[in-house]
């Protein structure tokens, strides 16, 4: 009946994102392929494009020779109707899609087609979720390494409270509490009890504790930081209801509401801390309100400059400038400056 067409309708839509993402890493390797590995273009925070064509597969040229740039601290909103171009200009930022025969695009840090994550990362309307671990969800594309040492460090508390520190952990198998400077470290019987401790939010005297691995690397999660950035979008209590924490393993795309997923996919940009967040109407199932709440926080308590991707100008005070596609000029694109 009706339900089951509901659920097959859900079950294509996921599967239309699956299927997007792995074209867009067929495209990815194939660029790999086909472009020698460059120096590192200097900088950290700058964007300068030149002499873009948008064309998509069909043919049909959207916008030609487009020309603007982005510094760290400016952001820029990317505005047009729908089909205008604005998630194919993102692909290719991104290094996923063509950009044409004569142009020129410089991303500070970029060896390549691809620029590094660490300065431009992608917010889609649609979160890639897969089933595993909530912290994974949030680590995306990182590759965690699971378990990760035996020692907790703890901060906000003095020496004198090592026995009620050691007494708290002890169910979770720790064995010994010792300090250095300011910072307690708890040390576990195994590295697995050491990780379950630290997936759970805990709290001694009404105070939460700081809990963060000793490891370190590449793929050891900064669970305060994961912590701080679901706090910040708006979806902590993600957390706290899961009885294992980070470590609730589950299919999130069918666990997560609309709303939640977008807010999810916002604290994995602030996560990760990338120079630009290239934000495609990621937010478009939050609430107006809070929807400019995540913008200003992101900018201006994260350090994080947007280059948003929407149909409208919103927030006129937040963007420095605006690229708009599909209006009536010979190229179909034109910059002008906004009041920010």
């Amino acid at each position: 009946g009706v339900q089951r067409l509901v659920e097959v309708i859900r079950a294509c839509e996921s599967l239309d994102g699956q299927l997007i993402r792995c074209l867009e890493l067929v495209d990815a390797l194939d660029c790999i392929e086909k472009a020698a590995v460059t120096p590192a273009v200097p900088g950290k925070g700058r964007v300068a494009v030149k002499g873009i064509d948008l064309v998509p597969a069909r043919g049909t040229c959207l916008a030609k020779g487009i020309v603007f740039e982005v510094d760290a601290g400016e952001p820029l909103i990317i505005t047009g109707p729908n089909a205008a171009g604005k998630s194919l200009l993102g692909s290719t930022l991104l290094g996923l899609w063509p950009a044409g025969p004569n142009a020129s695009i410089i991303i500070s840090g970029a060896t390549g087609p691809r620029p590094p994550l660490s300065t431009i990362m992608p917010a889609p309307q649609r979160i890639f979720l897969f089933h595993g671990k909530l912290l994974e969800q949030l680590a995306y594309p990182t590759i965690l390494h699971l378990p990760a040492g035996l020692i907790l460090r703890i901060h906000g508390f003095p020496p004198a409270a090592a026995t009620k520190l050691l007494g708290h952990f002890q169910n979770f198998g720790a064995r010994s509490c010792k300090f250095q400077g300011e910072t307690a470290m708890v040390e576990f019987e195994t590295e697995e009890a050491a990780l379950r401790a630290a997936a759970q939010p805990q709290a001694l005297d009404g105070h939460e504790l700081d809990c963060e691995l000793d490891a370190i690397g590449a793929g050891v999660p900064d669970l305060p930081r994961m912590r701080r950035a679901l706090q910040a979008a708006g979806v902590d209590h993600v957390l706290r209801r899961e009885k294992d924490g980070w470590l609730s393993e589950r299919s999130w795309e069918d666990t997560l509401s609309d709303g939640e997923q977008q807010r999810l996919c916002f604290a994995r940009v602030l996560y990760h801390g990338p120079t630009f967040g290239l934000l495609d109407e990621c937010t478009s199932m939050v609430a107006a309100d809070a929807e400019e709440d995540l913008y200003r926080m992101l900018f201006r308590d994260w350090n994080i400059t947007p280059i948003t991707l929407t149909q409208r100008m919103f927030m006129p005070d937040l963007y420095t400038s605006e690229l708009n596609l599909g209006c009536q000029t010979t190229t179909r694109w034109e910059v002008t400056t906004t009041k920010g």
